[in-house]
This record gives structure tokens, C-alpha cells and sequence, in this order.
């Protein structure tokens, strides 16, 4: 298991840096990972509940790529092919699978999953937005024009629907956006891409929370943004400084391919940071070492007090979240990982109760950290 967590996280990283000037605007939080701390849940999480996501030969999990709780119900996009959706409780809904195919109201490719504030389930093809209803109906379909990149591959671009009329799309060089009136694509910036990175894919991260929607570039960047959803821009919210012991990009040679920085990701002493989260009572940032095997968090309460946690892998840990709800952090643990992320102290006994009879090969568990005010 070890392996694979270790796996994972090489697939989520990214030698990818801004190559935006930092904006002075961004609220400046200092990382002192020398003085990091044994993990702590309890410094920050009130409670923690278990939710198994319920395992049926339809609702199987290949990979999850994005999850998102609203209203009620989980939305689960399950790698490439389809979306799941299960209630609060982890109980099985539908699955989109019967909508995969070539049909007039099909889908072929699932590149990116957004979940409307209506409920639509909202589908990008890498050419083409298809969206959902409950019942599976087709509601909308639209074919916006987006410029294309060698670095751009289609499975990577994400997308998230800004308001009834707008969509906003990012991939590993373009931020743009979608006008359905207009059926016309605007606002196209070349901007957050470093051209000598040499990145593993996946983890783009557009998140939405309370009506604000969140960007943290791909990895190895300080910086997390927010969407303008007026003017259509990035701006800088919280910029995470590590100090010499976080790295620098600028420090490394260019040109040199994607062995010489996954080598030097491996066997640096350094911590790299990874996604970063931004509440209105707490901001927290995921830090990494490959060599060592371990991670940490940095975070900082609302008084401004900042704390640095770091953790072995194979101990208790705190994960990337998958998702934000309320107050809320929540991350999709497979089944033999859940007892390593959590504090028994924190957990309900109905959600200990829950996870008694878990297999190995049965579908994630929600692991749901309510945070403290």
C-alpha cells in the first residue's frame, strides 16, 4: 500500500511553477518547516465521520478525478468513463454509464465533471459540454472553440460553470472562458504554466466553495488564486513562503527533460508544496518530501497563528482533501488507508461501526473532517 500511496502522489505532481510575478495583493503566510510538529488532528479537527461509499457491480470506483458534496449527494467522476452519484449516507444512486457511448445524446469522453448550482450534471468531452439531468435527459449541449497545446491534452483540461451563462476552463497553459450566448470562447491567457516543467498530470485543481471558486496551479507554486467572477481573472489570495526549504524552480536548470526533475524531486531534501485551501476561518497548505517519504501541513487559524505538521505515510497522516462543504474537509480513503488518517478519539462510534466489515477490494470511504471555528 505504501507503494501506491507513494505512486499516487508522484502521479499528482507537477514540475510546474507561476510565471506570474507574485501580486502583492496575495495575503503572505510563512511556513517554517524546520519547526514542524508531530501530526496533531485534534489541533484543528472537531470530529471526524466515516461514510462508506456503497459497493454494487455498477458503482465500482476505478480512480476518482473529482468529487464534489451538494444538496444531499455525493457526485464522483470515475476516471475517464462515467459519474456516480450516492446519497449523504454512501448509498447508490445512479452511475452515467448508460449515457457513455455514441448515441445523439451520449457522451464518449468524461475529461471534466462540474455539478451545477441546479443539479445538472455537467460533462466536458475534451470538445463538447453535454449536461444532465437526474433522469439522465439531455438538458444542454454546447461546443465551445478552446485553443489547443501540445501540453493541453484533453483529459486534463477541467471545467466548472461560473454562472448560467458563463464556463470557465483550465488546463496545464490556458486559462479561458465560455460565453453561451455568445457561443464564443474570451478572456484567453497563456499564464500559471512554466514551458521547461516537465509535469505528471492530473491533479488541476479548480474548487468551488461557498459561491467562490478556488485555483491552485499545479503544483510547485506558493500561490493560491481566486476567480474573478466579474471581470474574469485569477488574483492571488494567500501566498505560502517556505523560505529556503521549500523549492524554487528558478534555482534549477532549464531544458534539462522530465527524468533530471523527477530525479531531483526524489532526492532532494527539500519539502514541496502541494495543494492549498482557503476558508474564511483557516488556510492550510500540503507539503511533500519524496525522499523521505513524507508530508506535512502547514496551517493557520483565524487569529493568524500558523503551525507546521509533518507525518510519515505509514503513520497517521492528514490527506489532500478531495473536496470542500461548509466546514468541511473531504477526502475518498481507500478502505485499508481510513484507520491511518484518522484519530479514533475524533470519530463517532456509529461511523467505527460503519467501517467493522470493510474489504479490501470494497469502494472508498468518506473520511470527513469537520473543522473546529
Amino acid at each position: 500500500m505504501m507503494k501506491k500511496l507513494i505512486l499516487s502522489l508522484l502521479i499528482c505532481v507537477a514540475l510546474a511553477s507561476c510565471s506570474e510575478p507574485m501580486n502583492e495583493n496575495g495575503h503572505v503566510i510563512k511556513v517554517d518547516i524546520e519547526d514542524a510538529r508531530p501530526m496533531e488532528l485534534s489541533d484543528f479537527v472537531e470530529s471526524i465521520k466515516l461514510i462508506p461509499l456503497e459497493t454494487t457491480e455498477e458503482s465500482l470506483i476505478k480512480e476518482i478525478w473529482r468529487l464534489v458534496m451538494q444538496d444531499g449527494k455525493v457526485y464522483i467522476q470515475n476516471h475517464l468513463l462515467n459519474v456516480l452519484v450516492f446519497d449523504e449516507n454512501g448509498k447508490f444512486l445512479l452511475s452515467t454509464a448508460k449515457r457513455y457511448g455514441q448515441g445523439p445524446e451520449d457522451y464518449y469522453m468524461l475529461s471534466s465533471m462540474d455539478i451545477t448550482d441546479d443539479g445538472l450534471i455537467s460533462i466536458y468531452e475534451g470538445y463538447r459540454i453535454r449536461e444532465y439531468d437526474m433522469d439522465l435527459n439531455l438538458v444542454n449541449s454546447y461546443f465551445p472553440q478552446l485553443p489547443d497545446s501540445i501540453h493541453s491534452a484533453l483529459e486534463m483540461r477541467k471545467h466548472i460553470k461560473l454562472d448560467k451563462d458563463t464556463y470557465l476552463f483550465r488546463d496545464y497553459e490556458y486559462t479561458s472562458y465560455y460565453s453561451v450566448p455568445k457561443d464564443s470562447v474570451f478572456g484567453i491567457k497563456h499564464e500559471y504554466y512554466h514551458p521547461n516543467s516537465a509535469a505528471i498530470v492530473n491533479n488541476l485543481r479548480l474548487l468551488k466553495h461557498q459561491g467562490e471558486i478556488f485555483f491552485s496551479p499545479t503544483y510547485i507554486c506558493d500561490t493560491l488564486y481566486r476567480v474573478n467572477q466579474v471581470e474574469h481573472r485569477m488574483e492571488p489570495v494567500v501566498i505560502f513562503d517556505g523560505g529556503e526549504n521549500d523549492i524554487n524552480l528558478d534555482e534549477l536548470p532549464s531544458d534539462m527533460g522530465f527524468q533530471y526533475y523527477m530525479e531531483y524531486m526524489m532526492n532532494t531534501e527539500k519539502m514541496f508544496l502541494l495543494d492549498k485551501i482557503h476558508l474564511p476561518h483557516a488556510d492550510f497548505c500540503f507539503l511533500a518530501n519524496l525522499k523521505d517519504k513524507k508530508g506535512g501541513v502547514a496551517y493557520q487559524d483565524k487569529n493568524g497563528k500558523v503551525t507546521t505538521y509533518t507525518y510519515s505515510y505509514d503513520k497517521t497522516f492528514f490527506p489532500v482533501p478531495n473536496a470542500i462543504h461548509e466546514n468541511k474537509l473531504i477526502y475518498a480513503a481507500m478502505p485499508d488507508v481510513v484507520e491511518r488518517c484518522i484519530d479514533v478519539s475524533l470519530v463517532d462510534a456509529e461511523s467505527l461501526e460503519r467501517i467493522k466489515n470493510l474489504k479490501e477490494d470494497d469502494n472508498q470511504v468518506l473520511v470527513i473532517y469537520e473543522l473546529k471555528d
